[in-house]
């Protein structure tokens, strides 16, 4: 596989945000694109990241899977700067990473022995739609982080609502449907969902290079964030609830 994409920066936040819940994982490249497609250990968050091939620069790829120690990528990663583009080289159990900015740095790592497992798709039925910017997103998580370590998704056909609740006492986050902070709101009825705090931070490093997220739930099933990129790329993660 020998493939250029011309935001480094986009790939440096979306694995560093994944790396937060996975350790190792294969990832998978053919003619459509590369994906990672993994559930956490504690089967709690499925994860789905996508590059088209139409997203990259220049894209060679024949059917193959890569173990990834995501730690490392994490950490190479790490060192792109802004406006680097990224290559990426496998040959045998050597996965390569080259920045090409104002000046080149490589990285090489062994790959590592992980089988790609092909994960049934997920089909629920959502009665709460939201759209919005995923820097109003990542604000909202900030705001009410500190109190808890469960936030609720609430929602009705006017408003969507973050709220995180403790001993302590309450932050609460209120979008109004025409505040100009949300770009789209469907709900039927109210809808309200417990969801784990560290699952949706480890999605807050995308929100850096993501334009969109919606979010879909209803009350006592998981949700769906899907986080859609410049450049055509997609994170999309379903986290199961937890019981208030």
């Amino acid at each position: 596989m020998k493939i250029t994409f011309s935001n480094a920066s986009l790939w440096k936040y979306t694995i560093l945000g994944i790396s937060k819940i996975l350790e190792e994982v294969a990832i998978k490249a053919d003619k459509d694109g590369i994906r990672l497609r993994a559930m956490d250990p504690s089967h709690v968050m499925l994860i789905d990241l996508f590059f088209p091939s139409s997203s990259f620069e220049s894209y060679e790829a024949n059917s193959e899977i890569i173990g990834i120690n995501l730690e490392n990528l994490s950490d190479m990663l790490k060192r792109a700067k802004k406006g680097d583009k990224l290559e990426i080289v496998t040959e045998g159990n050597k996965f390569q990473l080259k920045f090409i900015g104002k000046f080149s740095r490589i990285f090489t790592e062994s790959t590592v022995d992980v089988p790609y497992q092909e994960l049934p798709d997920i089909n629920l039925e959502f009665k709460a739609d939201i759209r919005l910017s995923a820097q109003i997103f990542k604000d909202s998580i900030e705001d009410v982080e500190f109190l808890g370590d469960n936030i609720y998704f609430i929602a009705n056909e006017s408003k969507f609502t973050i709220l995180n609740e403790s001993e302590i006492g309450k932050a609460i986050v209120e979008l109004d449907k025409d505040s100009g902070n949300i770009i789209s709101l469907v709900c039927e009825g109210e809808q309200k969902s417990l969801y784990g705090l560290e699952y949706l931070e480890s999605l807050l490093y995308s929100a850096e290079v993501a334009d969109i997220v919606s979010i879909q739930f209803s009350s006592g099933i998981p949700t769906k964030i899907t986080f859609e990129f410049p450049q055509g790329a997609r994170l999309v993660s379903y986290i199961a609830p937890r019981e208030a």
